[in-house]
């Protein structure tokens, strides 16, 4: 116990605070991928796996794409107008007042709360995106529930 006591107290008063930075020193092996790349070629391969126990399968190609949706809404779009997107200065809900006009989307009532509603219900697919949102007031909004918006 002696022993370690005096290497706990050489460590706290030894000068090491500014000692020459060390580099170079961890080296992962051949082929190493982070965690969360991993997890992606584990699934794929377990998708793979599945898919060959129901039917035969020479070959796969997989492509990765990401999509850049302001462009594709927008092709014309650039510089600063790219970068700040198109809800830059206002919060959602302020947002979404202005674009309805402080209406309701279906029925038109004016000076009346407002809910924010998904267009496309959440439950069948439909996402959190600005495009995806409108104003309804309580009655239109209860009457709608889920149903798409066509019915």
């Amino acid at each position: 116990l002696t022993s370690r006591r005096q290497l706990r107290r050489g460590r706290r008063s030894r000068k090491t605070r500014y000692r020459k930075p060390r580099f170079l020193n961890r080296k992962r092996p051949d082929g190493w991928f982070a965690p969360s790349l991993m997890s992606r070629v584990h699934n794929i391969v377990t998708w793979v796996n599945r898919l060959c126990r129901i039917c035969p399968i020479s070959g796969i190609s997989q492509e990765l794409v990401r999509f850049d949706t302001q462009a594709l809404q927008n092709p014309e779009i650039s510089g600063t107008e790219y970068q700040q997107g198109e809800l830059l200065g206002y919060e959602v809900r302020e947002y979404l007042l202005e674009k309805w006009n402080r209406k309701c989307a279906y029925c038109g009532a004016e000076n009346v709360p407002l809910e924010v509603e998904h267009i496309k219900p959440k439950s069948k697919g439909g996402s959190n995106r600005v495009s995806n949102l409108t104003l309804a007031c309580r009655p239109c909004n209860q009457s709608k529930g889920n149903q798409e918006i066509e019915q």
